[in-house]
C-alpha cells in the first residue's frame, strides 16, 4: 500500500467535476473491487477491505480514497484524490496532475 495525494484544477463546476469523477473514476474504482463509502455534494470516499488478513492493524491491505471537490471561482474546481492504495493504483491517480 502507498499513500498519495494528487491534487488537480479542472475548468467546469464542482457539481460537473464531481459527476465526472463519479462517473469516471468511480466506475475504474469499482471495477476494482473498491465500493462506495460516502459521498456527499463535495466529496466521495472509496473503501476497498483486503483479501489478506494481517496481524497488526496498521499492516492491513484495506485502502481507502477520498476525492473532495473545492469551488475555485470562474467555473473551476480544486480535486483533490488522497489515500493509501496498491502502487498501480496510486500510480494512475498521479497522473491526473499532468
Amino acid at each position: 500500500m502507498r499513500d498519495f495525494r494528487t491534487e488537480v484544477i479542472v475548468p467546469r463546476s464542482v457539481a460537473d467535476t464531481r459527476a465526472l469523477a463519479l462517473e469516471k473514476l468511480g466506475s475504474s474504482l469499482e471495477d476494482s473491487g473498491y465500493e462506495r463509502a460516502e459521498e456527499s455534494a463535495t466529496a466521495l470516499t472509496y473503501h476497498r477491505k483486503s483479501a489478506f488478513w494481517w496481524p497488526v492493524n496498521r499492516l492491513s491491505g484495506d485502502s481507502t480514497i477520498r476525492m473532495t471537490f473545492e469551488d475555485q471561482g470562474g467555473g473551476r474546481t480544486r480535486m483533490v484524490v488522497a489515500g493509501n492504495a496498491p502502487r498501480s493504483i496510486a500510480r494512475e491517480f498521479g497522473k491526473l496532475e499532468g
